[in-house]
């Protein structure tokens, strides 16, 4: 099936199952207006968000479970992406 991934200012992300047109689950990066990066791997299977909180998280989507939580940036992250290899980029 196809995997849609939307986040909103209540810092969530909801996981869509768009073949079935359903809500598979919600993932919570932080506090209110905390993320404001979501990218997603080319294969769908993991996303990444940031925010104003410093910290890079990494989810797997079909389990919901935090994969890694990055720290180390100075400022609030603005972007976010998961490279076909693997890596996480951000800014």
């Amino acid at each position: 099936g196809r995997t849609l991934v939307t986040s909103s200012r209540d810092a969530t992300l909801s996981v869509w199952d768009l073949a079935a047109g359903v809500l598979v689950r919600r993932l919570r990066h932080g506090t209110v207006n905390d993320l404001q990066a979501l990218g997603l791997a080319p294969d769908g299977r993991r996303a990444v968000t940031g925010g104003a909180d410093d910290l890079l998280r990494v989810w797997d989507l079909a389990t919901g479970a935090t994969v890694a939580t990055l720290a180390g940036h100075t400022d609030h992250l603005t972007c976010a992406a998961l490279l076909p290899d693997g890596r996480v980029v951000s800014g």
